[in-house]
C-alpha cells in the first residue's frame, strides 16, 4: 500500500513538474503562429498620379488590433487603410505593423509619360501552323532604370485565327489578327499579322511603290507570284480590306483621299497575299515637329528664340511652347522666347501643334560670374555619319567663372546643325566648332576633317567591302570606314562570356590590373597589351567595333562609346548605315541597390553614395542563356534589334562632372544576366577579374526578395609595359619553369 501510495506521489510531482513545461511549449508554438503579411507580391509598379489597394491578412488573434501603415519616402502617399497613391518618381518600401509584428513591400513610381512600349514581331506574314515570336521593349525618353520584367499581350480582333502562348503567336485560320502588348498601365502600338492558308501552287507577294502618301497623291501597287505548278499574272485583284474611305483604287493605283490609314490584299482566286498598310497624310495637318533653340545656356535674365518647324511645311495649326520639366529655372515669355530665371539648372520644352509633340530640347541655366581665363572644349567622336550626332563638353578656368557656352561653327554650317551641345550631322563634309563665353573663345573641334587623303571607300558596295574583309591598319583607314559606316575591327560573332587569357598574374591571391595606358602621339590610337606586356591589338577612335575585347578596350581608352553606337535605345538596323552592326545604348546607370538590391556595389558609383557617374552600354552577343527574361537571341539580325543581358558598365565622369582621364581612376565592368554579376576589365587582352554579385554569390536571378550579391572584388594595379620590374621577373620565372619541367620530363620523372 505504502509502495502505491510513494508510486502515486511521484507521478503528481512528475505531473507538476511537466504542466508547466506544456503549458510554456503551447504558448511558445501558439505564439509562432502569429504572423501579418501583405499579399501583395514586390515589387509594386505604379505611375505619377495612380492608386493602388494594399491588402494583408494576420493570424486571428492580431485581426482587433490596429494596423499601421508607413512609407519610407515621399514619393507615395499612403492613408490608415493602405491605399497607395503615387506622388513622384521614386523607390519606397511600405512597411505595415500590426501589434509587434510586421511586412514590408518595394514600390516603384514611374512617369509613363517618358516611357513608350514598342511592339514588333520576327514576321508579319505567316501561314496556318506556322509560328512567330513577338517583342516588346520599353523605351524612356530620359535615363531611367526600367524595370521590365512582364509584357502582355492580346489579341484585340481576329482570336478565331491565332493563339497566343505568352510571347509566341500561332496561326490557326486564316484572317487577320490585331495584336497589343501593356505594361502596367503603358499600351502599345498595335500589330497586325496576316495569317494564310497554305498551297502547294501559288504565293503572292505584295508591295507598293510608297507606303505614305499625301492626299491626292498615287501609289503604284506590284504583285509577286512564286508558282509551282502552271500560273500567270492574270487575273489578280487588288482590294482595301479596311479604310476604304481613305483612299481607293484603279486597277494597281492607290490614290488618297483623306486622312487615315488604308490595309490592302492582292487575289488570285483563292490565292491572298501578305497585307501592306498604306498611310495618307492630310498636308494640311502638322505630322511632325522639330524643335530648336537660337541658345541653350543662359544666365540670369538672359532670353533666348525657340524655333519650331512644321513638317509638312505646308500644315496649318498654331505651335504652342510647354515646359516639361524644370520650371523653376526658365519662363516662357511672349510667343517664342524663354527667360532664364535665378538658379541654375536645366529645363526642358517640347513644342506642340494639336495632339503632335515634338523633340524635348534642354535649356541649361548657368551659374557663375566673369568671363573665364580658358575654356576646354571636347567632342565624343571625331568622325560621324550623316544621320547620327556628336556630343560636346567643355570645361573653364576658373570652375567659379560664367559657363554660358555659345557653340558656333567655324565653318561647315551647312553640313550639321546644332541642339544643345550636339551637332546632328546632315552632310558629308569637314565641321569646324568652337565654344564662346562673353569674349573667351575656346579650342576649335574638328569633325569629319577631309583634308587627310582620298577616300578609298567612295564607290565600295556592302557586299564588296565584307567579301574580303581585313582589319584597319590605322587612324586614318578607320575614319574613312566609318564615314561609310564599315567596321574596323573584328566582326567574329560575339558569345556572352568573355574569353580569358591563359595567363591572368596575381599578386598575393589578387588579380593585377594594368595600369599603363599607351596612346600613339596623336592620342588616336590605343595600343592593347597582353599579359606580358606585348602590344596585340591597336584600336583606332572613331572606329567601328563589336566585340567585348575590343568595345571594352575602346571605352577604357576613350571614355566613349565606338562609332557604330547610338546613345539611344532604340534604332533601326535597316535605316542605319552601320546595319546590322548598330549598336544601341550609352546611358546613365545608377546602380542604386535600393531599388535593385540585387546588384552588387560597384565602386565609388554615384547611386549608393559614390562620387563617380556610371554609363552603361550594350555587348551584342548572339544569345544570354543565364537570365529568363532575355531569351537567346543574335542581338542584330540586320532587320531588328533583340538587346539581350549582355552590357558594359563604365565611369565616365567625376563628382565634378568631369570626364575620367587618369586611368588609375576608371572602372569597367562586363555583365551577362543583366546587372546580376560582374567581372572588371583588367586593361589588357582577355583580362578580366573574378565574377563577384548576386548569383555568384547565391541568389536568385533579379530578385527583389532572394538576393545575396557578393562585394566588388579588389585588385592591385601594375604597369604591364614596366619591364624593368615586375614583367621581366614574371617571364623569367615562367620560362624556368617550363625549362625544369621540360628536364624533369627528359629525365622520366613526370
Amino acid at each position: 500500500m505504502n509502495k502505491i501510495k510513494r508510486f502515486l506521489k511521484l507521478r503528481l510531482k512528475i505531473f507538476m513538474i511537466i504542466l508547466p513545461i506544456v503549458f510554456l511549449l503551447v504558448s511558445c508554438d501558439f505564439n509562432s503562429q502569429n504572423y501579418v503579411k501583405i499579399l501583395q507580391d514586390s515589387p509594386i509598379e505604379i505611375s505619377i498620379g495612380s492608386s493602388f489597394q494594399l491588402d494583408y491578412e494576420c493570424s486571428s488573434n492580431l485581426k482587433e488590433k490596429e494596423s499601421i501603415w508607413k512609407s519610407n519616402s515621399e514619393c507615395i502617399q499612403i492613408d490608415e487603410s493602405g491605399l497607395i497613391i503615387a506622388k513622384d518618381v521614386g523607390t519606397a518600401v511600405v512597411t505595415l505593423k500590426v501589434d509587434n509584428y510586421s511586412d514590408s513591400i518595394n514600390v516603384h513610381v514611374i512617369d509613363t509619360s517618358i516611357y513608350e512600349l514598342e511592339l514588333s514581331a520576327s514576321k508579319y506574314d505567316i501561314y496556318v501552323g506556322e509560328n512567330i515570336k513577338l517583342n516588346c521593349r520599353l523605351n524612356s525618353f530620359e535615363d531611367q532604370n526600367i524595370n521590365d520584367d512582364v509584357f502582355n499581350y492580346q489579341i484585340t480582333y481576329g482570336r478565331e485565327y491565332a493563339d497566343l502562348n505568352n510571347d509566341i503567336l500561332i496561326g490557326k485560320g486564316a484572317g487577320i489578327v490585331r495584336i497589343i502588348a501593356t505594361y502596367g498601365n503603358i499600351n502599345s502600338n498595335e500589330i497586325v499579322i496576316t495569317i494564310h492558308e497554305r498551297t502547294s501552287e501559288e504565293i503572292l507577294t505584295l508591295s507598293a511603290s510608297k507606303y505614305e502618301i499625301y492626299v491626292g497623291e498615287v501609289a503604284e501597287l506590284t504583285c509577286d507570284i512564286s508558282i509551282v505548278g502552271n500560273s500567270d499574272m492574270q487575273d489578280i485583284i487588288y482590294e482595301i480590306i479596311e479604310g476604304e474611305y481613305f483612299a481607293s483604287i484603279y486597277n494597281n493605283l492607290v490614290t488618297g483621299l483623306s486622312s487615315g490609314q488604308v490595309n490592302i490584299v492582292a487575289k488570285k482566286g483563292d490565292i491572298i497575299s501578305n497585307t501592306i498598310t498604306i498611310k495618307i497624310i492630310d498636308a494640311s495637318i502638322t505630322q511632325k515637329i522639330e524643335l530648336r533653340a537660337s541658345k541653350y545656356y543662359l544666365s540670369s535674365g538672359e532670353s533666348a528664340m525657340l524655333i519650331a518647324t512644321k513638317y509638312p511645311e505646308s500644315a496649318t495649326g498654331k505651335i504652342t511652347y510647354e515646359i516639361t520639366k524644370g520650371k523653376y529655372y526658365i519662363s516662357l515669355s511672349g510667343a517664342n522666347q524663354i527667360i532664364a530665371n535665378s538658379g541654375g539648372g536645366i529645363a526642358t520644352i517640347v513644342a506642340k501643334c494639336g495632339n503632335i509633340v515634338s523633340n524635348e530640347i534642354e535649356i541649361t541655366t548657368v551659374k557663375g560670374s566673369g568671363n573665364p581665363t580658358n575654356i576646354s572644349l571636347t567632342s565624343n567622336k571625331q568622325i560621324c555619319g550623316v544621320g547620327d550626332f556628336v556630343t560636346l563638353d567643355y570645361a573653364v578656368t576658373p570652375i567659379s567663372a560664367s559657363k554660358n557656352i555659345e557653340f558656333i561653327f567655324n565653318f561647315g554650317d551647312k553640313n550639321a546643325y546644332i541642339i544643345g551641345n550636339k551637332i546632328y550631322i546632315t552632310n558629308d563634309g569637314p565641321i569646324c566648332i568652337v565654344g564662346k563665353i562673353g569674349n573667351v573663345y575656346s579650342n576649335e573641334i574638328l569633325i569629319n576633317e577631309t583634308s587627310i587623303g582620298d577616300d578609298p571607300y567612295k564607290d565600295i558596295t556592302e557586299q564588296e567591302f565584307y567579301s574580303n574583309y581585313s582589319l584597319a591598319n590605322n587612324y586614318i583607314d578607320a575614319y574613312y570606314r566609318s564615314l561609310h559606316g564599315f567596321m574596323s575591327g573584328s566582326i567574329e560573332l560575339q558569345k556572352q562570356e568573355p574569353t580569358l587569357s591563359k595567363y591572368m598574374p596575381k599578386e598575393n591571391g589578387l588579380y593585377l590590373r594594368n595600369s599603363s595606358a599607351n596612346y600613339s602621339a596623336d592620342g588616336n590610337t590605343y595600343y592593347v597589351i597582353d599579359s606580358y606586356g606585348n602590344i596585340v591589338n591597336e584600336i583606332y577612335k572613331g572606329g567601328g567595333y563589336v566585340t567585348l575585347e575590343e568595345v571594352a578596350a575602346y571605352i577604357f581608352a576613350f571614355g566613349e562609346v565606338p562609332a557604330n553606337y547610338t546613345e539611344r535605345k532604340t534604332a533601326d538596323p535597316n535605316t542605319s548605315i552601320w546595319g546590322k552592326y548598330l549598336r544601341l545604348n550609352n546611358t546613365y546607370f545608377s546602380g542604386d541597390t535600393i531599388q535593385y538590391p540585387y546588384e552588387p556595389v560597384l565602386p565609388n558609383i554615384r547611386g549608393c553614395g559614390g562620387e563617380l557617374y556610371y554609363y552603361e552600354v550594350d555587348i551584342g552577343t548572339t544569345g544570354t542563356n543565364c537570365d529568363p527574361k532575355y531569351p537567346p537571341a543574335n542581338y542584330n539580325n540586320g532587320y531588328s534589334i533583340s538587346r539581350g543581358a549582355a552590357r558594359i558598365v563604365y565611369t565616365r565622369y567625376d563628382a565634378n562632372g568631369d570626364k575620367i582621364i587618369d586611368v588609375n581612376e576608371k572602372y569597367l565592368f562586363y555583365t551577362y544576366n543583366h546587372y546580376n554579376d560582374f567581372q572588371e576589365y583588367l586593361n589588357y587582352q582577355g583580362g578580366w577579374g573574378e565574377m563577384f554579385g548576386n548569383i555568384t554569390g547565391g541568389g536568385e536571378i533579379s530578385s527583389s526578395t532572394n538576393y545575396n550579391p557578393t562585394s566588388y572584388v579588389q585588385v592591385i594595379f601594375k604597369n604591364f609595359t614596366d619591364n624593368s620590374s615586375y614583367h621581366m621577373n614574371v617571364e623569367y620565372c615562367y620560362a624556368l619553369l617550363t625549362q625544369i619541367k621540360r628536364k624533369e620530363f627528359l629525365f622520366g620523372l613526370c
